[in-house]
């Protein structure tokens, strides 16, 4: 299976705010990454250890946005994708508070849920396609 989509990984210092980066990647005609399949996990973790930006985590586009369950911006879910990544353990995953965001860790290599922190300066994915 080949990955049709393109992604752009931009550092840290291009937006310090969660909240802002649906927008930054809306105005580029992309959205924040949505990862579909354990491939396309995969190949998002590799490219975060190949490039050794100064984070070893970026922001993925899944949220809490109504305090219920998290989807991507596309609409797509967790249930409906048929797939997800979470770090065993991981806090927020049953009932998470509205506004619970989430990153991918390539050191854990697994997606973590995070409410108080989704304003923390880390690099963040575009997907074009």
């Amino acid at each position: 299976m080949t990955l049709s989509y393109l992604y752009y990984l931009f550092p840290t210092d291009a937006i310090h705010f969660n909240t802002l980066l649906k927008e930054y990647c809306t105005t580029i005609c992309s959205t924040l990454i949505e990862i579909n399949n354990q491939e396309e996990d995969q190949f998002l973790r590799e490219t975060i250890k190949n490039l050794e930006f100064e984070t070893a985590e970026v922001w993925i586009g899944i949220e809490s946005v109504n305090g219920e369950n998290f989807s991507w911006q596309s609409g797509n879910t967790t249930l409906t994708n048929m797939y997800d990544n979470w770090l065993e353990g991981s806090s927020f995953l049953i009932d998470p508070p509205k506004g619970t965001c989430a990153f991918q860790s390539r050191l854990k290599m697994a997606w973590t849920p995070t409410y108080s922190s989704c304003v923390a300066p880390l690099d963040f994915v575009c997907e074009f396609g």
